[in-house]
């Protein structure tokens, strides 16, 4: 994974794409299962069968849960918004077109959320 989020903005936008095309070429003859992502000021190579839906699901079964809670800001927390159950609640940080039922404008609205969620939790 290649992060860029400190980078100067005009050249971190070069910069990965010129390393996204780079990478697709180098993988486009790999019998393996890997993709190439582009996430929030990232680029992520990976076998594409393993993602976070798939981990989120690993955990969820283990265990009968009372609350399940997805919250992300990434295309890479699709997946998890994807696979949480019809009484999960998944929430989408930014107004971007998500599988999430719900969004919040920022991370501090999701902390102030998650502040008023562990008040209830202590009553």
């Amino acid at each position: 994974m290649w992060h860029f989020r400190k980078a100067d903005p005009q050249l971190a936008v070069v910069r990965s794409r010129e390393l996204k095309d780079h990478l697709l070429n180098f993988i486009a003859s790999d019998p393996h299962r890997i993709g190439v992502l582009e996430g929030n000021k990232i680029v992520e190579v990976k076998n594409v069968d393993i993602n976070k839906g798939r981990a989120a699901l690993r955990w969820i079964s283990k265990y009968k849960w009372d609350f399940i809670l997805g919250i992300g800001d990434d295309i890479t927390d699709e997946d998890i918004f994807s696979t949480l159950p019809e009484n999960g609640y998944s929430i989408k940080i930014g107004y971007d077109a998500s599988k999430a039922k719900y969004c919040l404008d920022s991370p501090m609205a999701a902390r102030s959320l998650l502040k008023q969620i562990s008040k209830i939790g202590m009553s």
